[in-house]
């Protein structure tokens, strides 16, 4: 490059101003390359690569297209990694622990939940673009209730003390931003709601269902001012929060649902499922005879929630993934038609075989309804409901037997804790004597004719049936010493 010196005492007109410019970006950008367009454009993405459908193939199954006018394929953005990291930018002050929590929780959101117990038949990971991953960036008393949930779930012990000060400051300042709006003009916006959504999942991560019932009802009073439930077809992720916080205090206190199931979206996804499960001819018509004596909507659900079990455990064939949300809407609705049939806190249905089998469907329900990082929910009502149901059933039927060992064993992995096992275990003995269950493979053949998923529920099943064979075991070698000391 030759140099040239710039004479300042003349006019400096256009054509010498381009030349100096020029020359000036010449000399900055020696050795550098640049880019071709064309290589850039040949990376991108077309708009059609980024449309993911719910379900990509469905066979091309007319019944499933009859079912619903809207159809099963949705478009919706693919599931993208946040480079979470100490740059992103929060509507709040924090402290090095709490950004620590935030940025582990946002992890926990977006990587999957589950996904291995699920057999690659759900697809578990959060959109960037979702709702709640965004209002934790914009909406400041969202941000601080999730501030609040994310401590109180890595750090558990801390948050049962109840004064911890960074949980404490940043829940009281989310409750003092959710008044502000609920006193002014954006008492029944979005962004408002979502914020009491976050208070309430606060309360409910630490069992408190009073505190949290009292958000619910706050957010069923809004609901109704925004025109009800009707209102928010627009909105589905936020319905569908507002569907699972009401379910889940339905379960824990046994009341009914505030809503209904009809007022859930479109549920093609259950009816795609069902057809998928009626093409496996045997196992279909071995679930239809188990629902013989059941009441209708309790048949329907029975064989929805064999459907379920059937594709997530791969025993029905289907190329494609479902998608998360989707697959959550359906778990709300078959948990809102279980409880309508009857709940908790009413009378039993017909027959002592009916009630066991509702309790312990949706005990097999909650599977579906566990936190962030699959921590058990504490459902209370449904807990001693299925535990009183086990104690007093009859085991002189067959069919009875059966369905003890299986609700049994679905309680004590989802539902009942250690202090359980003291009663579980020897019921549990007592009729896989009368089954003449002697080693897994057997208990593994009831377990088919009910609602099962090996994935999720075999692990802690097994550990259930052991212990109870050493029950047995034990009362062999007692009644043999027993017999010698007589003799």
């Amino acid at each position: 490059m030759t140099f040239q010196f710039i004479d300042n005492s003349f006019g400096i007109d256009r054509s010498a101003r381009k030349l100096i410019r020029s020359h000036a970006s010449k000399g900055h950008k020696v050795g550098k390359k640049r880019p071709s367009h064309l290589a850039q454009l040949r990376r991108r993405p077309t708009k059609a690569a980024l449309v993911k459908p719910l379900v990509a193939d469905i066979n091309h199954d007319p019944e499933l297209h009859q079912a619903d006018s809207s159809g099963l394929i949705y478009d919706s953005m693919p599931p993208l990694r946040l480079p979470v990291g100490d740059f992103m930018t929060f509507p709040g002050e924090l402290s090095a622990r709490s950004r620590c929590h935030v940025r582990n929780f946002l992890c926990q959101i977006m990587h999957s939940i589950m996904s291995d117990d699920l057999g690659g038949r759900i697809d578990t990971r959060v959109p960037v673009r979702s709702l709640w991953i965004q209002n934790t960036f914009t909406n400041e008393a969202y941000f601080h209730s999730n501030v609040a949930f994310a401590i109180a779930i890595f750090e558990p012990e801390a948050a049962r003390s109840g004064a911890d000060p960074e949980i404490l400051r940043h829940f009281s300042r989310s409750l003092h931003l959710v008044n502000e709006r609920l006193s002014g003009q954006y008492a029944l916006e979005n962004s408002t709601l979502i914020a009491i959504i976050g208070l309430s999942q606060f309360e409910r991560v630490q069992d408190k269902y009073e505190e949290a019932l009292v958000h619910v009802q706050g957010l069923n009073r809004l609901a109704l001012l925004r025109g009800g439930i009707a209102g928010f077809r627009d909105d589905p992720a936020l319905m569908q929060k507002l569907f699972r916080a009401d379910l889940e205090i339905a379960l824990y206190f046994g009341t009914a649902t505030t809503f209904r199931a009809e007022d859930l979206p479109s549920q093609t996804v259950t009816l795609w499922l069902r057809s998928l499960y009626k093409k496996d001819r045997q196992s279909y018509y071995t679930s239809q005879k188990m629902t013989l004596g059941l009441d209708d909507s309790l048949q329907a659900s029975f064989l929805d929630l064999m459907s379920l079990a059937a594709f997530v455990s791969g025993r029905t064939p289907c190329p494609m993934k479902l998608q998360i949300y989707p697959f959550h809407d359906m778990i709300i609705f078959l948990g809102f038609r279980l409880l309508e049939i009857r709940p908790l806190d009413q009378a039993e249905l017909t027959t002592t075989y009916e009630s066991l089998m509702h309790l312990a469907l949706i005990g097999f329900l909650t599977t579906f309804l566990r936190g962030l990082a699959g921590r058990a929910s504490n459902f209370m009502a449904i807990t001693s409901s299925l535990r009183k149901a086990i104690h007093e059933a009859t085991i002189e039927e067959y069919h009875f037997q059966k369905l003890v060992v299986w609700a049994s064993l679905i309680g004590g992995h989802v539902i009942f804790n250690q202090d359980d096992e003291c009663w579980l275990i020897p019921r549990l003995s007592e009729v896989s004597r009368a089954l003449n269950l002697n080693w897994w493979g057997d208990v593994e053949v009831v377990l088919m004719d009910f609602p099962w998923i090996p994935s999720i529920h075999n692990k802690a099943a097994k550990r259930l049936w052991n212990m109870s064979q050493e029950v047995c075991f034990e009362n062999k070698n007692s009644g043999k010493s027993l017999i010698g000391m007589i003799l």
